[in-house]
């Protein structure tokens, strides 16, 4: 007995298939999460006055949660120095120049990546090296974390 012939029909004009419901993700609900509110703590870190009477420290910040986009510019006496910085796993450095008085470093949270709060681990050390400092912060956009090394001479 011979079986007739018959061609897979490709066009979507099957009757063994019926197309019921048209799908259409809602990417709204889907990434949703990047328009969670995360109230972090509103307003500014302080870490601290310290005494160095070196040339310059290094400034060391990384995030170090999840590497979420968090970003932050760095301002050494009210004028910023460093723009934009996009935090990552690794330390990233930035030397800063020591004027003699008061010398206040302040970074500003610019956002709060895809979660927030903006999350970073922060160090200073000093031009031999020693460690002034070592925290983490966690700033609501707009805020900062600061810190004022005083030089005597």
């Amino acid at each position: 007995m011979k079986v007739p012939e018959k061609s897979i029909d490709f066009t979507g004009k099957s009757n063994l298939v019926q197309r019921k419901v048209e799908f259409k993700p809602n990417y709204e609900v889907l990434n949703d999460h990047k328009r969670e509110d995360y109230e972090a703590p509103k307003g500014d870190q302080f870490f601290g006055d310290f005494t160095n009477n070196g040339k310059f420290v290094n400034v060391y910040c990384r995030d170090f949660a999840a590497i979420d986009g968090d970003r932050v510019s760095l301002y050494v006496n009210g004028v910023e120095e460093v723009r934009d910085i996009f935090l990552l796993g690794e330390f990233r450095g930035f030397k800063v120049e020591l004027k003699p008085g008061f010398n206040k470093v302040e970074f500003l949270a610019l956002n709060q990546g895809e979660s927030g709060p903006n999350t970073a681990e922060f160090m200073v050390l000093d031009d031999k090296g020693n460690t002034i400092i070592r925290n983490r912060w966690d700033l609501a956009t707009g805020s900062k974390a600061q810190l004022v090394i005083v030089k005597d001479q």
